[in-house]
């Protein structure tokens, strides 16, 4: 059996030649390896999910590679409210540049070289992280370029 451990948190990120945007981190940790997925706080999606993960105090999560999948189910009752100031800051559409700027923190190996455990007496043996994709970024992922290389759904890195 894998100790399951999650979290959700704020990564602030000031982009240099535009506005301000915020990245949720939602931080899942099973056994050994912590998933982490980056999220645009200003998508009222991510904030439906938040919502719906409070109320039922859990987070599902299908994680798969290859052929193999595995269903978790994480408890989640947040201590603090800490993230609903940002709620202020949904809007219809992402910033032109959320994409780019959000493939580029999870392709600089910021988050891998941050990341603790969330399991006492459990030491990191590897951090995934990710790119959340919701149904309102999905048509910007096929024109994503980072450090001169295409992103796709299905190319590297990778993007969900």
């Amino acid at each position: 059996m894998h100790h399951v451990a999650s979290a959700l948190e704020i990564f602030p990120h000031a982009h240099l030649t535009g506005p301000a945007m915020q990245i949720m981190t939602i931080r899942l940790q099973v056994g050994g390896i912590q998933f982490y997925w980056l999220a645009d706080m200003s998508d009222p999606e991510v904030w439906q999910a938040t919502d719906a993960w409070r109320k039922l105090k859990t987070i599902p999560v299908v994680l798969g590679h290859a052929d193999r999948v595995a269903y978790v189910v994480a408890n989640y009752e947040p201590k603090t409210r800490r993230l609903d100031e940002f709620r202020a800051d949904v809007r219809p559409e992402p910033l032109p540049d959320f994409l780019d700027t959000v493939a580029n923190v999870a392709c600089s190996g910021i988050i891998e070289a941050r990341a603790t455990t969330d399991l006492a007496g459990v030491e990191l043996e590897r951090v995934v992280v990710n790119v959340l994709v919701s149904s309102r970024l999905e048509r910007y992922v096929g024109r994503m370029v980072v450090h001169g290389e295409a992103i796709t759904a299905d190319g590297v890195p990778t993007v969900h």
